[in-house]
């Protein structure tokens, strides 16, 4: 197997874990915004139900900051990788 195919390899599943992981952010994020108005009944005893949608508004508002957080991550991540730059600053391996 030689760089390149251990490469592309590499963003495959590069690329499907960034979107497997915005897939399951943006489920997670639309169930909130659903049930928004509706107190889970393990918490009904606990908040009232303005506590309860700030803690939901804090909820996407954390989770649409952790996404954009991630992307600039991975965009990062990428760079380093395709440029060549990791691989030369860790012993000179360059792929291209």
């Amino acid at each position: 197997m030689n760089a390149h195919t251990i490469l592309l390899i590499y963003l495959l599943v590069f690329a499907l874990a960034f979107i497997w992981e915005r897939l399951l952010a943006a489920l997670n994020m639309g169930t909130l915004h659903a049930n928004r108005d509706r107190i889970p009944a393990a918490l009904k005893d606990a908040l009232d139900l303005h506590s309860y949608r700030r803690s939901v508004d804090y909820s996407l508002t954390r989770s649409r900051f952790a996404l954009l957080s991630s992307t600039v991550t991975a965009a990062l991540l990428l760079v380093l990788i395709l440029t060549g730059w990791l691989g030369a600053s860790y012993g000179g391996i360059v792929l291209a």
